[in-house]
């Protein structure tokens, strides 16, 4: 993948070439695209981490293209958004499906999706197969838990 640079004209007139990606960082903008993940959530962290505590944003803007994946994943970063006081814009530009629904549906400011794109909420999957009734019951608990 070729990730473009672009010039940024700081105070006083000064330049600094960027990544297009760090560019839009200190503009506030994370992108969440494909499946959500371990590797997903903790460059979320990061992300949100320095937004806050290093360009001291009062804002943040989350757009989102991802088909969803790991549960656990996306509720760390949802407890990440409901955590970090700051106003958090969640916008799907493509898909919101599963897990990335979720986070799209947790941001604590505004809540879009631009025209054509597609959301899609479900629920859990157990995957009990054929587990005895105590297995059974121990994801039936976790499904619950997750749902919440």
């Amino acid at each position: 993948i070729i990730i473009p640079n672009v010039i940024y004209n700081k105070e006083g007139n000064k330049e600094q070439i960027l990544d297009i990606f760090s560019r839009m960082l200190q503009m506030g903008i994370i992108y969440i695209c494909g499946p959500i993940s371990q590797e997903t959530s903790i460059l979320f962290h990061s992300q949100i981490t320095h937004i806050v505590q290093d360009l001291n944003l009062k804002e943040v803007t989350i757009f989102i293209n991802s088909p969803g994946g790991c549960a656990y994943s996306g509720i760390a970063i949802v407890n990440m958004i409901k955590m970090c006081n700051i106003k958090v814009n969640t916008k799907c530009i493509g898909l919101a499906a599963s897990a990335a629904s979720i986070i799209l549906a947790s941001g604590t400011g505004s809540r879009e999706s631009i025209k054509r794109a597609r959301i899609m909420i479900h629920q859990p999957n157990g995957g009990t197969g054929r587990q005895d009734a105590t297995n059974v019951s121990i994801v039936a608990a976790e499904l619950v838990y997750l749902r919440e």
